[in-house]
C-alpha cells in the first residue's frame, strides 16, 4: 500500500494526532501544550493546524511572560514561557526558591529533576510544594494567553513533565 508522506513540526504533528484520537478528539478548536525540556504547542482551528506565514504558529514556548529575567533563554530573549513551564524551568524554579531559603528540602544539597520536584511536592515537602506552586503560577499565566488567543473548546496537556500521561482541561 502506497500511502502519501509528510513531515511537521512535532507538537504541530502531535496536535494532530490529538485532534483526530486522542485527547481533542470531537473538537474543532483545540490547543495542545507539551511540556518537556521546552514548551511546545500546536493549535488546531476549525479542524486545521494552524501553521503561521512561515511555519512557526503554534510555537508558545517563547511568548515573553515576565519582564525583568536575567537569564537568556536559548531563543535569545528573556523571560520566556519555556524557561518557567518547562521541565529545565521547574529545575530553574527550585534552584532560586533554594537560594531565597534555609528551610530544609529533600532536594537541598543534590542534583535533582523535575519530577525530582513534584515527587518531593506529592511527599508534603514544604519548598518543593512552593516551587511546585510557581511553576502552576506560570504555567497557567501561559496557557490562559494562548487561550485568550486563538479560544479554544479544549486544552490538552501532555509531554514528559506528566510522564507521557495527558490531560484535557
Amino acid at each position: 500500500m502506497k500511502l502519501p508522506v509528510k513531515a511537521g513540526n512535532d507538537a504541530n504533528v502531535a496536535a494532530l494526532g490529538e485532534a483526530w484520537k486522542g485527547g481533542g478528539q470531537g473538537y474543532p478548536n483545540m490547543l495542545l501544550v507539551t511540556l518537556g525540556t521546552g514548551v511546545g504547542g500546536g493549535i488546531i482551528v476549525e479542524g486545521k493546524i494552524l501553521n503561521g506565514a512561515k511555519g512557526s504558529g503554534g510555537e508558545i514556548g517563547h511568548l515573553h511572560l515576565v519582564d525583568d529575567e536575567p537569564e537568556t533563554c536559548g531563543c535569545g530573549n528573556h523571560g520566556c514561557f519555556e524557561m518557567y513551564a518547562s521541565a529545565t524551568g521547574a529545575v530553574r524554579i527550585a534552584k532560586r526558591v533554594l537560594a531565597k531559603t534555609d528551610e530544609d528540602s529533600v532536594l537541598r544539597g543534590k542534583d535533582f529533576e523535575c519530577r525530582d520536584i513534584f515527587d518531593a511536592a506529592k511527599a508534603g515537602d514544604k519548598v518543593a510544594k512552593e516551587i511546585a506552586d510557581q511553576y502552576g503560577y506560570y504555567l497557567g499565566k501561559g496557557i490562559a494567553a494562548v487561550a485568550s488567543v486563538v479560544n479554544p473548546e479544549i486544552i490538552v496537556l501532555g509531554g514528559g513533565v506528566f510522564k507521557g500521561r495527558r490531560y484535557a482541561l
